[in-house]
């Protein structure tokens, strides 16, 4: 005697919501790793607005100067009237680019020193930072 087994054929499916729990995981795991990977300054100032090209980040020398007027080179504080001379022992040549960070509610007599001691010292790139959100405006 044969016995036959009752075949019920049963059409393949694609469960779609296993694969959109791996779709916003992938997401989020996207999302905290270019968050980690930007670089942040430490000094909290408010940046004047503007636009300008994007430059790229070798050796680079950070410039700021706070509201209060102080200025910080890699963030260590000095003294105005020793930019020069500390910009010389930090930098390791002259293909160093120095970026300026200076808050809006900084002197500019202060500022356009900063930049004249940094000039005296003829490096290749010397860029002033902008908030680019606000510039949008």
């Amino acid at each position: 005697m044969k016995i036959t087994r009752a075949r019920i054929n049963h059409k393949p499916r694609i469960e779609i919501i296993p694969m959109v729990d791996i779709m916003f995981f992938l997401l989020a795991t996207l999302l905290i790793t270019t968050i980690s990977l930007e670089k942040h300054q430490s000094l909290p100032i408010n940046l004047t607005s503007g636009s300008a090209q994007n430059i790229a980040t070798h050796d680079v020398l950070n410039v700021v100067i706070d509201a209060n007027n102080q200025v910080f080179i890699n963030q260590k504080p000095i003294k105005i009237h020793n930019i020069q001379e500390e910009l010389k022992s930090i930098a390791n040549s002259q293909n160093t680019s120095v970026i300026i960070f200076a808050d809006e509610k900084a002197y500019q007599g202060i500022v356009l020193q900063t930049m004249l001691a940094i000039n005296k010292l003829q490096f290749k790139q010397v860029s002033m930072a902008i908030d680019h959100a606000s510039s949008q405006n």
